[in-house]
């Protein structure tokens, strides 16, 4: 924001209020001056009248603005310039033009705040550090300076001074989310996990007092939570799924991390039961990402052939899919893919059954072999398709290590009847060579 001061101090001019007036009044104020002044005939009026409302409504910004509308002339030229400098990315000459005013005027802490900020982007939190801690210095009961601190220790990599800054914030205002979100970073990045642990279901405890909650503290619990910490998992997750809906406009990639998050953590820790929550998670998401919407799907699937295990599903059946699953996800097939069709089709009469309970009670598993499994269900003499198989697992080297005994393996399969001789169609010439047509010849005499 580029200081004009002259413009600065009518912003309560233009809605004609007093700097102390409060919400409603700034809100009054502001409607009866659209009516006053319309859009579509006042536009530059209105201009202004908005842009007046829109900051004194918002109260980081009303703070701010109150902040810089005591400035005067010359230092209100010097901090244009700085920032206008630092818009261009001309950071020599703003960093020269913030020092020039700081020493000119050296009370002036919100311009302090504002470089130290500055320097913070620039990587140098060293001298950032020096100029919060003079700050909080000359402010002690300044919460925004001290939480500046806080953060600037984070960033530098002194962790214990940013948790003792962070607690000290917090024992004055726990429910400061962005703090608690800090203070359980701190602890992670410091391997200090039962810390972390500890201050997640902390936050959350001081959240609800507050009248507040974070997503991010309680996405950390659910994982907590999922790998057997006390507490409702149900309750959480549905927790983060309502904060999600809540959230949509400008959070689908916050959300999709989230989910994605939770989704790794459910099969790290073999929570398949959960997966319909992430679905509803990426089922309110504008534009999921691609490859989270993959990976739930190859989990749903995963999750569902492990169901089949308490289902009287055959081994074979299971050991099938569980292969066409992985292939799928890889996009490749293999010999053993081909060694289980082969065991499929032998013992197929006794299995057709149970393939066909397993096309009606779990369609998208019977997908994953739908080819293979309609031609065992369609076939009465599998030895075409079992003599296929075994030229194939042969010309592999399947069966190099053992022996193999073809006729014995395909004994008790129903075998195809072959005609040594071509056979003769009722209406075509007889063979004896008569002349007459075969079945009023040696067809008649066969039939009689």
């Amino acid at each position: 924001m580029l200081v004009s001061h002259t413009y600065m101090d009518d912003y309560y001019k233009v809605l004609g209020i007093d700097k102390s007036a409060d919400d409603k009044q700034i809100k009054l104020a502001y409607f009866k001056h659209v009516r006053l002044y319309p859009p579509e005939r006042y536009p530059e009026e209105f201009k202004k009248i908005r842009s007046a409302y829109e900051t004194l409504s918002n109260g980081e910004q009303r703070a701010k603005y109150d902040e810089y509308s005591d400035i005067d002339d010359e230092a209100a030229i010097l901090l244009n310039q700085a920032q206008a400098e630092k818009e261009l990315k001309r950071f020599d000459r703003a960093n020269a033009l913030y020092k020039q005013i700081i020493v000119a005027y050296p009370d002036l802490n919100y311009v302090k705040a504002e470089y130290a900020d500055f320097l913070s982007i620039q990587g140098k939190n060293g001298n950032a550090i020096l100029l919060w801690e003079e700050l909080r210095k000359s402010d002690p009961d300044n919460v925004k300076y001290m939480e500046r601190l806080a953060n600037a220790y984070k960033e530098r990599g002194w962790r214990k001074k940013a948790v003792d800054a962070y607690i000290t914030i917090l024992e004055k205002d726990d429910g400061n989310a962005d703090c608690w979100n800090s203070l359980i970073g701190c602890y992670v990045s410091g391997n200090n996990n039962s810390e972390a642990k500890h201050a997640c279901f902390t936050a959350l405890d001081a959240l609800k007092r507050n009248g507040k909650e974070n997503i991010y503290i309680h996405t950390l619990a659910a994982v907590y939570r999922m790998k057997g910490y006390e507490g409702s998992l149900e309750g959480c997750l549905g927790d983060i799924l309502r904060m999600m809906r809540g959230n949509l406009s400008d959070k689908t990639e916050q959300n999709t991390q989230i989910a994605g998050t939770l989704l790794s953590q459910i099969v790290m820790n073999e929570k398949y039961n959960y997966l319909p929550y992430i679905r509803e998670m990426v089922n309110t998401l504008h534009g999921a990402d691609d490859s989270l919407l993959d990976e739930l799907y190859f989990c749903e699937i995963h999750a569902e052939i492990e169901s089949l295990s308490e289902s009287n599903f055959d081994d074979t059946i299971l050991r099938y899919i569980k292969l066409s699953h992985v292939y799928e996800k890889i996009n490749v097939g293999g010999m053993d893919i081909i060694s289980v069709e082969f065991d499929i089709l032998s013992d197929i009469d006794a299995l057709r059954p149970q393939l066909l309970r397993l096309r009606k009670e779990h369609p998208r598993l019977f997908g994953l072999g739908e080819a293979f499994f309609n031609e065992c269900i369609r076939t009465r003499n599998p030895e075409p398709l079992l003599r296929r198989r075994y030229k194939t697992l042969s010309r592999s080297g399947y069966f190099d290590d053992e022996e193999y005994d073809e006729d014995e393996d395909f004994e008790n399969v129903q075998h195809t009847v072959y005609r040594d001789e071509t056979k003769v169609g009722r209406n075509d010439p007889c063979p004896c060579g008569s002349g007459k047509k075969y079945k009023k010849c040696c067809g008649a005499l066969a039939g009689a």
